[in-house]
């Protein structure tokens, strides 16, 4: 379970990771954003609730917010690299079509946790994801119908 957050845009953040997350953080994202609701309303059932990324994204809308943006956006490239349509798609429309449903008691955004190894963790969470990215990712670089980022 995390958020690769290489970048603050949801839609770069997007394009700019390995096609190993494009096709496993769909799903995952859809876990995260199913975990706001109670449990048995959301098309998947809570998994991971006291995870730091879980707890980020119900802290509040606005997290929740570029956490549905982000999963469209990774839906959308998942789309533009292999042809066909992720199946966590449409859950991750069910959860936006119930934002409003949520009784938010924040609206503040704040960056997701830096969810890696101490070696990586910098002074900001995207340069940490990107430092983590080159660290201990870089076993599964390739990006189907994308360049490498320049940070990578």
């Amino acid at each position: 379970m995390n958020i690769f957050y290489v970048n603050r845009d949801p839609q770069k953040a997007a394009t700019e990771l390995v096609d190993k997350h494009v096709v496993k953080m769909p799903l995952e994202t859809a876990q995260l954003l199913c975990s706001v609701f109670e449990q048995g309303v959301a098309p998947y059932r809570r998994t991971h609730y006291n995870h730091p990324s879980a707890i980020w994204t119900r802290k509040s809308k606005a997290n929740y917010e570029w956490l549905i943006n982000h999963g469209l956006a990774l839906c959308e490239e998942y789309t533009h690299r292999y042809k066909k349509n992720h199946k966590s798609e449409a859950v991750i429309r069910w959860c936006k079509e119930r934002i409003n449903d949520i009784s938010w008691l924040d609206t503040s955004f704040s960056d997701p946790p830096a969810c890696m190894p101490e070696d990586c963790k910098l002074n900001d969470v995207v340069l940490s994801y990107q430092e983590y990215y080159r660290k201990h990712k870089s076993y599964i670089y390739s990006w189907t119908n994308r360049q490498k980022p320049d940070w990578a």
